[in-house]
């Protein structure tokens, strides 16, 4: 589901048309976010990080309307939910791709993704599915503290404006975990104004005691 923005009356007109003829219209930007309270809880409750990590990314996502934008057959759409495709690692250390539907309940999401990541170690070949629009695309390099990221594209003027945001290393810092976050996006559906945004409320999201 979605709603097509008429762009004669969208407060980001200007801005849309003068970024879209780019041949890379993306930015990317990278930062350290904590995310003390939610490792926490995971090892208490020895539930997976990495799939509390997208719950909390899609909750966020899902509350900005300018990580649900996308453009499709000429058309400025605006999903209603988001949901997301993230790699995920082989055990011959190759990776494929798993999708991820956003459900608004934490458990549910997680048995979910449970299913999901065990039907997904007996697929062959990476099953990328360009034609879900209405996700996110996401990836976690556990290996590397990353300060920033380049995404290989089909497309380098990213036509349909697919965010793609990636997740690193955690390390500590004091008594805190941090964690690597960086978001690459269309410049002409954001801006650094709505990145920081996501980085400020998915810190907070990720700090909630549940």
């Amino acid at each position: 589901m979605y709603q097509v923005i008429d762009l004669t009356h969208w407060y980001r007109k200007d801005t849309y048309r003068f970024f879209l003829p780019y041949e890379d219209p993306y930015f990317n930007i990278t930062t350290n976010i904590e995310v003390t309270t939610r490792y926490q809880q995971c090892k208490e409750e020895e539930s997976p990080f990495f799939l509390n990590l997208l719950f909390d990314m899609l909750v966020v996502v899902n509350q900005i309307d300018a990580f649900r934008l996308r453009i499709v057959e000429g058309e400025l759409r605006l999903y209603e939910t988001i949901h997301t495709g993230s790699t995920v690692l082989q055990p011959d250390n190759t990776f494929n791709f798993c999708y991820f539907d956003f459900q608004e309940d934490r458990a549910t999401f997680i048995a979910t993704g449970k299913e999901r990541l065990a039907q997904l170690k007996s697929q062959k070949p990476v099953n990328a599915k360009d034609y879900f629009y209405n996700t996110i695309h996401s990836s976690v390099v556990p290996w590397i503290r990353f300060t920033s990221v380049k995404h290989a594209r089909k497309d380098s003027k990213g036509t349909n404006g697919i965010p793609k945001i990636t997740f690193g290393k955690y390390f500590e810092e004091g008594d805190k975990k941090m964690l690597p976050v960086s978001v690459a996006a269309h410049h002409s559906l954001m801006d650094g104004y709505h990145a920081g945004l996501f980085f400020t409320q998915l810190e907070e999201q990720m700090m909630k005691k549940l």
